[in-house]
């Protein structure tokens, strides 16, 4: 829901990296704003969005695979 709310945010006016930051202002989660910060650097570099999410996603598949062989051991 947060990020259909900051794509209508950027409907309406906001630059991308604005809706983004006010995403990050509004859930305080360390994986969320990782996801945030690198989306805001592949929009001011013009690196493709769709992979940096993919990429993230891969991340955090992996950082909860970890964390579950944590607590089974």
């Amino acid at each position: 829901m947060e990020f259909k709310e900051a794509l209508r945010q950027t409907k309406f006016g906001k630059s991308m990296t604005e809706s983004l930051n006010d995403m990050q202002k509004r859930i305080p989660s360390d994986s969320i704003n990782n996801i945030i910060l690198a989306l805001t650097q592949a929009n001011i570099y013009g690196s493709s969005i769709i992979s940096t999410m993919y990429n993230q996603i891969d991340y955090l598949r992996e950082k909860r695979k970890m964390e579950i062989k944590a607590q089974i051991s």
